[in-house]
């Protein structure tokens, strides 16, 4: 008896011992850096990753590899997918359903765009007369955690560098700094939502970018034939712009001087430089402070946009990525102990294949010219109940219409009107559906159905009345080259996420479906800090190893 009652008060003594190696053995990291690569989409992985040597290549053979992870968005683009990334929540709770927005007084809204008497960007005399910043952001993300979570003993600090400002404050969010590109002046700025002044690090920064300097895009494997060995590599017949590889790209003198060179691998290389300078002005090798970097790059989705996914200038920039990032990653741990580095490599969105190429290779796919179809409609309404320009535009899915003009008409007239246009649109070649979006915030669809991707990027006042869904490679734009990335389906909505953390993180392939949306309240679970607010997923699997943590961290 006097044994048993000996075990019983050392049980807990002993639980203690048992479970206490497994809960403190996670290394909670100081740095980690989140490379956000606009616009790739995971079909460039099992196409190049043969072919890849650098730092993408080792996340991939090291890192936790998720092989189905999706947007869950109907229209995936740069504001929705770095604010969902950010905030683990739709765009019906964030609020940035598109990069643009809420058509009012004739003109689109950005999802950027903040009031100039409090978020005046900032120029190289004073301030530009115009506002960038969360305003239209309307819930807290791990960014804003991170800053929220300071102590005076353990300073945390967020950011998020990008030549895009949407993309940065997106992923900045409220409380996080953003830092972004200023074409006019040729440097990297902020706004008064972020700074009174440019830190003396950025502006030391801004006086060596070398984006001034004439560069030569080479081939990163010139002597590789079978790296660019690819259906419509060299296809430039529905291109926005001439090739640019193995070209002299130089800064212009029009309107947008360094819009060929942030196209560029130069670009790419310049955002990474950027991000070790930040990173060496806010920690130190041996130091407490906590840093959450977002990398935001863009150049693939320029790149995108005008040449396709499967040109030479997109895959040739994907190849330059992976060498530069092993440069990034082999000198940051110079400065950061390996251990105590997380890296993130991840996309807002994907991309659709030219249409036109699409069509010659048997599909179809065509361009329906939303100008043309707000047009047409626009005529047939007018004759029949005398409503002029009801349809004031059509933003990719959106249907933005005259609420005035309808206002005044009975309610089942307007149900009627209503009823003809959805009749309209849908008799276009290319539209599968066309809901209001009433409907659509009513309805009970629930992921992974693509109709939950339309419901869940409805947001009140700032969504379109109409919301189309295209056919799949069929896309909504008035560009007659080029492509997009506006669809609910796979081209669009499947990106790559990989983690990696040296001896914590890594050695795995989940090929259950996951989200992206999940990606905030893993990073909250891995850097110890409280997960956004607004967010209801679970965390990634792969991250939390053992069963019972879930009862001491649920979500």
């Amino acid at each position: 008896m006097k044994k048993v009652t000996t075990i019983l008060h050392l049980l807990p003594f002993l639980c203690v011992c048992i479970f206490f190696p497994l809960t403190a053995a996670r290394r909670i990291p100081r740095l980690a850096v989140i490379f956000v690569f606009d616009q790739f989409s995971y079909e460039y992985i099992p196409k190049l990753a043969r072919h890849m040597r650098g730092g993408l290549r080792f996340l991939l053979n090291n890192g936790v590899v998720y092989e189905n992870a999706y947007i869950p968005h109907a229209l995936p683009t740069t504001g929705p997918g770095h604010t969902s990334l950010n905030t683990g929540a739709f765009p019906k709770d964030h609020g940035i359903v598109a990069n643009k927005f809420k058509y009012s007084d004739g003109r689109m809204i950005c999802a950027d765009d903040a009031p100039a008497k409090t978020s005046a960007v900032l120029s190289p005399s004073g301030v530009y007369p115009f506002g960038k910043g969360p305003h239209n952001i309307m819930v807290d993300g791990i960014s804003d955690q991170m800053a929220l979570a300071t102590q005076p003993c353990k300073k945390r600090h967020a950011y998020s560098i990008s030549f895009k400002p949407r993309a940065a404050i997106c992923t900045a969010g409220h409380a996080g700094k953003a830092i972004w590109f200023d074409e006019k002046a040729g440097r990297f700025t902020s706004s008064k939502a972020y700074f009174d002044a440019l830190p003396n690090w950025l502006a030391c920064f801004n006086q060596h970018t070398g984006l001034d300097q004439p560069y030569v895009w080479h081939k990163a494997w010139p002597k590789n034939r079978c790296a660019y060995n690819f259906k419509h590599i060299n296809n430039y017949d529905y291109a926005k712009a001439c090739p640019l590889v193995d070209t002299i790209i130089t800064k212009s003198c029009g309107k947008n001087p360094y819009d060929l060179m942030l196209k560029t691998p130069r670009a790419n290389q310049v955002l990474l430089n950027l991000a070790m300078t930040c990173i060496n002005a806010h920690m130190t090798r041996y130091g407490s402070e906590q840093l959450l970097l977002w990398v935001c790059i863009g150049s693939l989705d320029k790149i995108g946009h005008d040449y396709g996914p499967d040109s030479l200038e997109a895959i040739d920039l994907i190849y330059h990525l992976d060498k530069q990032l092993h440069r990034f990653m082999k000198c940051l741990q110079e400065s950061v102990p390996a251990r105590e580095i997380v890296y993130v490599f991840t996309a807002d969105h994907g991309v659709s294949p030219i249409p036109e190429l699409v069509a010659e290779d048997g599909y179809p796919s065509r361009r329906i010219n939303p100008v043309d179809l707000a047009n047409d409609v626009n005529t047939v309404i007018a004759k029949k109940y005398n409503i002029k320009k009801l349809i004031l535009g059509i933003h990719a899915q959106n249907v933005y219409m005259d609420m005035a003009a309808l206002s005044c008409l009975s309610y089942q007239k307007q149900k009627m009107v209503i009823h003809d246009v959805k009749s309209l649109l849908l008799a276009q070649v290319g539209i599968k559906n066309v809901w209001t979006a009433k409907e659509l915030l009513q309805s009970c669809y629930e992921l992974p159905t693509i109709e939950s991707f339309f419901r869940n990027q409805v947001y009140k006042g700032r969504s379109g009345q109409l919301i189309i869904q295209p056919f799949p490679y069929n896309v909504i734009t008035a560009k007659e080259c080029g492509t997009c990335h506006r669809t609910p389906y796979e081209r669009d909505t499947h990106i790559p996420i990989i983690i990696y953390q040296k001896g914590e993180l890594g050695k795995q392939i989940i090929d259950n479906k996951v989200w992206g949306l999940q990606l905030a309240n893993t990073l909250s679970y891995i850097m110890q800090i409280p997960k956004p607010s607004a967010s209801v997923f679970k965390i990634l699997p792969g991250v939390i190893d053992r069963e019972f943590r879930d009862e001491w961290y649920p979500l």
